[in-house]
């Protein structure tokens, strides 16, 4: 089993913001994708989750 990594908040709100910005036929499905979305990165392997962090922060 994989353990949870601590999610950068600045990665988060880019996310959201990001599903936000989207169109959805109906806003049931930004709300499951935000969610399938969040749980993702939680069980993301460390290296790549702090490799999509640095490239954010550029």
């Amino acid at each position: 089993m994989i353990n949870s990594v601590p999610i950068s908040a600045s990665l988060l709100a880019w996310i959201d913001e990001e599903i936000d910005l989207s169109t959805f036929s109906d806003r049931r499905h930004a709300s499951c994708f935000k969610s399938l979305m969040h749980g993702i990165l939680t069980v993301l392997p460390v290296t790549v989750l702090a490799e999509a962090t640095e490239k954010l922060d550029w």
